[in-house]
């Protein structure tokens, strides 16, 4: 993890923002080379509340994206990934990102 930075009250309505970037990569099991390496970046706004204790949040957005924004292809791209390809996997990403979170709003705080 790269960065991790929150802030308070990032946006109105808003009591946490937090973000950072993950370095990730891919590779066979048995090899030392790459598949794919690339770093991700990751935001995400939420309320908070502590009660007896005990921690609530209520995630109002995730998102992730390239990192750099200017990143049309992965930063090593072993798989030979077109730049159409890229930008399907972000989409994808994101959908699972939001199914992620009403799972965390619902069952996990």
């Amino acid at each position: 993890m790269l960065q991790p930075r929150v802030k308070f009250s990032p946006e109105r309505d808003t009591d946490v923002g937090f973000s950072c970037q993950f370095q990730i990569g891919v590779r066979k099991v048995g090899d030392m080379n790459y598949l794919v390496y690339d770093t991700i970046d990751y935001k995400a706004l939420l309320n908070i509340e502590i009660n007896s204790e005990v921690l609530y949040a209520n995630f109002k957005s995730m998102k992730v994206s390239a990192w750099p924004p200017t990143n049309t292809v992965p930063t090593y791209n072993g798989l030979n990934m077109t730049e159409e390809q890229y930008k399907e996997f972000w989409v994808y990403l994101n959908e699972l990102i939001a199914k992620w979170t009403s799972f965390f709003n619902v069952d996990v705080f």
